[in-house]
């Protein structure tokens, strides 16, 4: 962020599991913009499909996307906005 830029013009990044906040950063307050500019957009929404073959213990699945938010804090990243 520039310093004439004010801080509480953009949103900020707030880890609900720590309690933590943090800016934006650059690339995420492009992907803040597009969706305030265009939100019925899914400009930046990836679309994933997958087939899986078999039994499925969903169990062991749970863990293992469990295990995978908890190795990524990012996917448990909320954008919160302030004073907009």
């Amino acid at each position: 962020m520039r310093p004439s830029e004010d801080a509480s013009a953009f949103p900020v990044d707030e880890r609900e599991s720590k309690g933590t906040r943090s800016w934006l950063s650059e690339g995420q307050k492009g992907l803040w913009w597009l969706q305030k500019t265009s939100a019925s957009s899914s400009v930046y929404n990836i679309a994933l499909c997958s087939r899986l073959d078999g039994r499925v213990e969903s169990g062991l699945l749970e863990q293992a996307l469990s295990l995978m938010v908890k190795r990524h804090p990012v996917l448990t990243g909320v954008i919160c906005e302030e004073n907009g």
